[in-house]
């Protein structure tokens, strides 16, 4: 396995990670107590991580590189920014994995509302073609176009206050 020199590294950080195929995430908690230490840690590990890459002939693209603080009530952790060689990585709002949107406060607003934009543009589709086409093919079209979106990851959704949930409803609504 050829990443398995980057888990090693990033691993000499303690930091947890997954790494995809094209895809590599650090995870780490942060406390009051251990802000300075853990974004020293992050930019000394994304600074060794885009040395090894470099050596082995992979481009470490910093355009896409995102960092994303997850907020508890109360007290916030606040990090704007993590430097590290020439680069600096703004914190983000919303992040994306694996076509699911994580906002920072966890609360899936991002992820509801890019589910029902989606639903909607497809709904749409359909109408325009659904003069030329029968019932069982429109059935179809709407698993394949709608159900399939607000199946996708539905269970990160679940313990969402009722009035997050009414947006996906009214759109499962409109698709029968």
């Amino acid at each position: 396995m050829y990443t398995k020199p980057l888990s090693n590294i990033i691993a000499t950080f303690c930091l947890s990670h997954h790494l995809y195929a094209d895809d590599t995430q650090l995870y780490t908690a942060i406390s009051s107590k251990n802000i300075e230490e853990t974004k020293e840690r992050l930019a000394a590990c994304l600074d060794n991580v885009k040395a090894w890459m470099t050596n082995n002939k992979l481009k470490f693209n910093e355009d896409k590189t995102e960092l994303i603080v997850f907020k508890k009530t109360g007290k916030d952790i606040l990090i704007d920014q993590l430097s590290f060689g020439e680069y600096v990585i703004k914190n983000s709002n919303v992040v994306q994995n694996l076509g699911f949107f994580f906002d920072t406060h966890l609360d899936m607003c991002a992820q509801i509302t890019k589910c029902c934009q989606a639903i909607h543009h497809a709904l749409q589709m359909i109408c325009r073609i659904r003069n030329f086409i029968d019932d069982e093919t429109c059935k179809a079209l709407i698993d394949a176009l709608v159900t399939s979106r607000m199946d996708y990851c539905n269970s990160l959704l679940y313990g969402l206050p009722k009035s997050s949930l009414n947006r996906l409803q009214l759109m499962q609504n409109k698709a029968l």
